[in-house]
């Protein structure tokens, strides 16, 4: 496309039929070749844009591929996050010390209570629609005690 254009300036110029000795002849065939070399530079830049378009539609594919695998493990919204401490006041604090959990079911959407050793097992059925539900919080949660003394024969 630069290319073409560049090529009718040149035509153009010589059209003029000026003198290659004179300073005007100069200045135009410099102001040409920058133009010819910036047009390059330019159509390059174009095509490495095309090509980064091209392997971002190709990752956003991928990605959307991965969260639809990722949404028939673990339910829409993740179990992990439709976990809060019942009955979740605004002082999150007290009531995580009772031990008791609200959990809503990806699937169906009930709302139930679990207590602590139930989520540090990491799997529990909906009481309503009978779903596995299972929850990962051991993984660095620092509370001292994780993976030891919880018994992972009982499956629920």
């Amino acid at each position: 496309m630069y290319a073409k254009k560049v090529e009718y300036l040149k035509g153009l110029m010589a059209g003029l039929s000026l003198d290659p000795n004179t300073n005007e002849y100069k200045l135009f065939t410099a102001v040409i070749e920058a133009l010819d070399a910036f047009g390059g530079a330019l159509g390059d830049v174009e095509e490495d844009v095309t090509d980064l378009e091209d392997t971002i539609d190709g990752l956003n594919e991928e990605m959307d591929a991965v969260s639809d695998l990722l949404d028939g493990v673990f339910g829409e919204s993740g179990d992990e996050e439709n976990i809060r401490p019942f009955p979740g006041g605004d002082d999150d604090s007290e009531d995580e010390e009772n031990g008791e959990y609200e959990v809503t079911c990806p699937g169906c959407s009930h709302v139930f209570i679990v207590d602590e050793d139930t989520i540090f097992k990491g799997k529990a059925s909906c009481p309503s629609c009978g779903e596995k539900l299972t929850f990962d919080i051991n993984s660095g949660c620092g509370c001292g005690h994780c993976h030891e003394g919880h018994d992972e024969k009982d499956d629920e």
